[in-house]
């Protein structure tokens, strides 16, 4: 329904959480972040808020793994996450132990030839 647009992320979030009977307090919620900067810029050019949730759910139905750089995958498989369910089980596992409510960087890729940095992290 998200795909096709009939429903809106937020709804899609609501309803993968009451189907898996996991639906969080409100202040709970863990979101991805990724950060694209320009060589010697402060601010990001491109910033992506995504609810954990969905990232789990477009893991789920394949549609997550083909739009993250090689890079990108690369630097989690170094981290023991693979882009599918047992991956995204490790991940929760990473977030709990190293989290603790905060902060958990996932992959920080610099590249060389133009100077962009991607950041990722869950929050």
């Amino acid at each position: 329904m998200l795909e096709e647009g009939k429903i809106k992320v937020e709804e899609a979030v609501r309803l993968l959480e009451a189907l898996e009977g996991t639906e969080k307090p409100v202040g709970k919620a863990k979101w991805l972040r990724i950060r694209v900067y320009e060589k010697g810029k402060d601010e990001p050019k491109v910033k992506i808020n995504l609810p954990f949730s969905l990232v789990r759910l477009f893991g789920r139905i394949g549609k997550f793994k083909e739009r993250i750089p090689s890079r990108v995958q690369e630097r989690l498989k170094e981290k023991g996450i693979e882009l599918d369910e047992e991956g995204f089980e490790n991940l929760d596992k990473l977030i709990e132990e190293e989290g603790g409510g905060g902060r958990v960087t996932i992959a920080d890729v610099v590249d060389d030839e133009d100077g962009e940095k991607i950041e990722i992290y869950i929050e």
